[in-house]
């Protein structure tokens, strides 16, 4: 299990950069809100773990992708206008 400072959950690190590329089976209480607010909260308490601000101000929300799992809240992130693959 990837080790967050105040967060209980499984991450799928880039094989390139050995960041979260996807976060799983979390552990948290059940935040309120839609998808795309809980995604925000969670993605809050854990930027500086993974190397984003604070604010969310390099991330931009792409999409909800409904399954049969669930939903999946998709975010590009920006630097200096660019995204990061």
């Amino acid at each position: 299990m990837t080790h967050f400072k105040n967060f209980k959950a499984k991450a799928e690190l880039s094989t390139t950069y050995q960041v979260p590329r996807r976060i799983y089976d979390i552990e948290e209480p059940v935040v309120e809100g839609s998808a795309k607010e809980k995604a925000e909260a969670t993605l809050k308490k854990i930027a500086s773990d993974i190397g984003i601000n604070e604010d969310l101000s390099d991330l931009r929300f792409e999409q909800v992708k409904e399954t049969m799992l669930g939903s999946h809240v998709l975010f590009q992130q920006y630097n200096d206008d660019k995204p990061v693959t």
